[in-house]
């Protein structure tokens, strides 16, 4: 049965178009950034990281090295604030940090321990065994599997 879209009395001339859409500021390289697969060594590394493969200083320049070579030149906000991954210390132990808003700092959780408001978001999801890691923005979270494939949240 067809509706009736306009009011009585209304005329067609009091009707308006949809306003255009906005145009965003976001550039075309970023969902491809965010969305593209992540290495094989950006993972190998970020899982090492209970196993004690970052001696000393040496061990930190590369971890940012290798961040630095996945995300490139992006800009601020295309950089995750950090990461959360399983840990695999064993229990009480169950996820662990990677802060890199505070200068890639390491930090293990317990159970039930709380955690800065934008990675406690994460932390189920990274005790997932689907995802390798979670990476956290400021608006967004990324789910990263073994294989670097990536999913949006």
């Amino acid at each position: 049965m067809p509706r009736i879209i306009l009011t009585p009395g209304a005329s067609v001339s009091a009707v308006t178009a949809p306003a255009a859409p906005r145009a965003t500021t976001q550039t075309s390289a970023t969902p491809r950034l965010h969305l593209g697969r992540r290495s094989a060594a950006y993972l190998k590394l970020l899982a090492g990281l209970d196993h004690g493969t970052l001696p000393g200083t040496r061990g930190w320049e590369e971890l940012l090295a290798a961040i630095q070579q996945e995300f490139g030149t992006a800009s601020l906000a295309d950089v995750p604030l950090g990461i959360v991954s399983k840990c695999f210390l064993g229990p009480p132990y169950e996820v662990h940090t990677l802060d890199l808003s505070a200068h890639a700092i390491i930090e293990h959780y317990k159970a039930g321990q709380a955690m800065p408001a934008d990675f406690e978001r994460a932390r189920q999801l990274a005790r997932h065994n689907a995802y390798a890691l979670v990476e956290v923005y400021a608006t967004k979270l990324l789910l990263i599997a073994e294989d670097g494939s990536v999913t949006h949240l």
